[in-house]
């Protein structure tokens, strides 16, 4: 009976391994959904079309990009999350994605739905203000908080994204109450933060820049590691003495949980070639971003896991109300 149990669980390891190994083979055998959980135009949607179109050249296969924004990213989580584990749907995520649905008091986390896949890119984030704002440094801003608590408003363009965990890291350390407006992404906040509606926001350049060149916003810093070529003379956040507010916008591609290793692992090296192409890489540099160095998939799993750690903890510490 023993032998026969064994017998039946050999073969139906082999047989699951075999198929396994057919899917990964044959993958991709018909259009892949790639879903942007934020609004066409951004940083986001600029990085994806670029690897997407990439890849769907190279494996000679339609990649569809559909944006589902709202709720801060959480419709578009759940769509992929409930979608089939087959590798034909990918959901872009960032770092606001593995906490969504912890901060939205769901029955679900999203880091126990997902499986990493790459990580495309992280981008910078400029520190903006309206021209008209005596604010002409992020101390001067700060000081400017300090000065109106409850007074000044700054843009949020997703919970748990850069934008917004480092503005919340600089409203715990220096002890100031600037309140959080939410919005779907970065862009539609842009007319509010000109009207004078709203008095601070972290952009991403490619949004941020016709504005600071037109006169109608002034940039105070840039939240990246280093400097960058659009703006030169800006300093970083550590540079202007705030090295605590270090998060970077990072994207990455994530699929459902039961997704085959093996087809994880396909995309996972068709998303690293596509990445070393010159023509990929242009245009993330055009959008101030810069291409991720290799991560494989367990990596992916261990930062987002990591992230959710991370920031969970942080609201729970400062009995913060993330919305």
């Amino acid at each position: 009976m023993k032998f026969g149990s064994s017998l039946f669980a050999s073969v139906l390891i082999a047989v699951l391994g075999s198929v396994q190994a057919f899917a990964a083979d044959s993958f991709p055998s018909k259009p892949i959904k790639v879903v942007d959980a934020w609004p066409a135009g951004g940083v986001v949607d600029v990085i994806t079309r670029a690897v997407t179109q990439k890849l769907s050249e190279d494996w000679a296969t339609p990649l569809v990009v559909e944006n589902k924004p709202g709720a801060y990213g959480l419709i578009g989580t759940e769509f992929v999350a409930k979608s089939a584990p087959d590798g034909y749907t990918w959901l872009i995520g960032t770092l606001g994605t593995p906490m969504s649905s912890s901060l939205y008091n769901k029955p679900w986390k999203a880091v126990e739905r997902f499986a990493g896949v790459a990580i495309l890119a992280r981008s910078a984030l400029l520190a903006v203000v309206p021209a008209d704002l005596p604010a002409n440094s992020l101390r001067e801003f700060v000081a400017l908080a300090k000065s109106e608590p409850g007074q000044l408003n700054y843009l949020n363009p997703s919970i748990g994204s850069a934008s917004h965990l480092n503005v919340e890291l600089i409203k715990a350390k220096e002890h100031i109450d600037v309140v959080s407006v939410p919005y779907n992404g970065q862009p539609p906040g842009v007319a509010d933060l000109l009207t004078g509606r709203l008095q601070f926001a972290l952009l991403a350049p490619q949004v941020a820049a016709p504005q600071i060149r037109a006169g109608k916003l002034k940039a105070l810093a840039v939240a990246f590691p280093t400097r960058i070529a659009a703006f030169p003379d800006l300093p970083t956040f550590a540079e202007a003495g705030y090295p605590y507010a270090d998060v970077v916008a990072t994207y990455s591609i994530l699929v459902p949980k039961q997704t085959p290793s093996d087809v994880v692992a396909k995309i996972s090296a068709g998303v690293e070639k596509a990445l070393k192409d010159p023509t990929v890489q242009k245009r993330i540099d055009a959008a101030a971003a810069e291409v991720a160095s290799s991560v494989g998939p367990k990596q992916v799993d261990t930062f987002l896991k990591a992230e959710t750690v991370r920031w969970e903890q942080f609201f729970r510490e400062h009995s913060m109300n993330p919305k």
